[in-house]
């Protein structure tokens, strides 16, 4: 069985130029809801920065994309 791609149409591999998302878009990139980042810009439980330009908040996905790998991790017997 094949799982559909579920990348937003504003992803990096569509528009490679682009580098930077904004709250929405980051949280729909990593499956998250925009309160959970709103929330962890107050609490840093994940240690993602981003960039506030008046009140406009902007994370670059490459940046992103590093946190996370370093926060992954595999529990032996978990499902994927």
């Amino acid at each position: 069985m094949k799982l559909e791609s579920r990348q937003p149409s504003w992803y990096p591999a569509q528009h490679p130029d682009r580098r930077y998302a904004d709250t929405q878009e980051t949280a729909e990139y990593l499956r998250v809801s925009a309160a959970f980042l709103q929330k962890n810009r107050k609490t840093g439980t994940v240690p993602l920065p981003f960039i506030k330009l008046s009140r406009k908040v902007l994370y670059d996905l490459d940046i992103v994309d590093q946190v996370m790998a370093a926060h992954s991790r595999f529990v032996a017997g978990d499902a994927a």
